[in-house]
């Protein structure tokens, strides 16, 4: 990166800044991975590669594989490279940031800068999963009381199973098309000292997302109009569910704050925040996604404008109030500053505290059961009326009534994050003397 500040003259200055990264995929060290292509409905896998070659231990292991020679070579394929996704090159990110000073008691300052970072991959959606480093079959009892298998006689083999491509199902892939996330931020905000001690500052705060990490199900039914037409139905017939990485999402922030500093001064200091903030998304982003599982899946993982709505962290106001108090009381205090034991009784007290209150964050409100047959085990109700109440009680606290749940075959209307939570209230208080053990120590 290269950074320069630019002292225009006394009131104007100008910082610019250009950094650039390079984001490699993730590889496996054995180049154990492989990611499905499921714009092949016949199934098919394309394997990491190293100097345009199929490991040989690897190969080894599609040899093995109960099934016909032409099937496993067109199943197989070389893929073109080790980390099976591209490696974008000219992620540039430019910043800048300009202070200007008004008058002696007045500053403007405002700012911009691009930031980037990796979209998962490799190993992080464990490609190492798939076929044909793991290989899963399935075995079907000839009744409802035979039991496929003993513990006298071990698992079955491969061979005892389906012995099909069908036992060869990945779990997961990362679109080979990603790219990597991008967040631009900028803000503007004005100083100003109201007194010796006493500093208001008001500000605007933005951002926006784009190829942010996007969780699919990759391998549900694609038309609506197909559901509950079986496994036919799916883009590749021969595969199952299959969890899917893509950079397909967004997201936009923008905030008004006001900040209001007392400096320490006559045994009191006071800084309060206040934020009106909205934020939009239409993904919940990596960490839910690690937390939370298939739980943050797109309800059709082919629509994704269904998801744009509220983020989950979307906190509409938020106000914090920190403080301190010294009591006048004790050594060079205001009252009862005379004799030492005095001073030991009623001195170097003093009351501290945090006060936070904030509106509620937003709930996504699901279905128990789907009853889409689309293979995807996500699905939201019909809303027919706004579910926020103007007056909630802790009892019922969001109108129940608002949703229905949808037809069978049929995706619910209602949209992401529709309901509101409670808001929160906290206080937290100390208090605290300070006693004195000698020349610069205290307890």
């Amino acid at each position: 990166f290269v950074q320069d500040e630019w002292r225009v003259n006394r009131k104007l200055t100008v910082n610019l800044g250009l950094r650039y990264e390079l984001f490699t995929p993730v590889v496996d060290k054995y180049d154990r991975q492989a990611n499905p292509n499921i714009a092949n409905p016949l199934g098919e896998f394309r394997l990491a590669v190293r100097d345009g070659q199929i490991p040989a231990f690897v190969q080894s292991e599609i040899n093995q594989l109960p099934i016909p020679a032409a099937e496993r070579a067109r199943i197989f394929k070389p893929g073109d490279s080790r980390g099976l996704t591209r490696t974008n090159k000219l992620d540039f990110s430019p910043r800048f940031g300009i202070a200007y000073q008004l008058d002696p008691r007045t500053v403007l300052r405002t700012g911009f800068g691009v930031y980037r970072s990796l979209t998962g991959g490799g190993t992080f959606v464990r490609l190492g999963f798939n076929p044909p480093n793991f290989i899963e079959t399935f075995f079907i009892a000839p009744d409802a009381v035979t039991p496929v298998a003993r513990l006298r006689t071990g698992v079955p083999s491969f061979q005892q199973g389906s012995g099909r491509i069908e036992g060869l199902s990945p779990r997961h892939l990362f679109e080979d098309d990603n790219r990597n996330q991008l967040t631009a931020q900028w803000n503007f905000n004005i100083q100003r000292q109201l007194s010796p001690d006493l500093v208001l500052e008001a500000g605007y705060v933005a951002s926006f997302g784009r190829n942010l990490t996007l969780f699919l199900l990759e391998n549900q039914i694609r038309n609506p109009a197909d559901y509950g037409k079986g496994q036919n139905a799916r883009p590749v017939p021969v595969f199952g569910n299959i969890w899917g990485w893509g950079s397909g999402a967004k997201s936009r922030y923008h905030a008004a704050t006001v900040r209001l500093e007392k400096r320490f001064g006559s045994g009191v200091a006071v800084l309060g925040s206040y934020t009106l903030a909205k934020s939009h998304d239409n993904a919940p982003g990596d960490f839910a996604v690690g937390n939370l599982g298939i739980s943050t899946a797109p309800i059709d993982s082919y629509d994704i404008s269904r998801e744009y709505g509220l983020s989950g962290f979307d906190t509409r106001q938020r106000l914090v109030v920190s403080s301190l108090y010294e009591f006048p009381f004790g050594s060079g205090k205001r009252w009862l500053s005379q004799g030492k034991l005095m001073d030991y009784l009623v001195g170097g007290w003093d009351l501290s505290g945090i006060t936070s209150w904030q509106t509620g964050l937003p709930i996504d409100v699901r279905t128990q059961t789907t009853r889409t047959f689309s293979f995807n085990n996500q699905n939201r109700p019909d809303q027919t009326v706004t579910a926020n109440l103007e007056n909630p009680t802790v009892d019922r606290w969001f109108n129940t009534g608002a949703f229905a749940n949808p037809a069978d075959f049929r995706l619910g209307n209602s949209g992401r994050n529709t309901v509101t939570a409670p808001g929160f209230f906290n206080i937290d208080a100390t208090i605290a003397k300070k006693i004195g053990l000698g020349e610069g120590r205290f307890l």
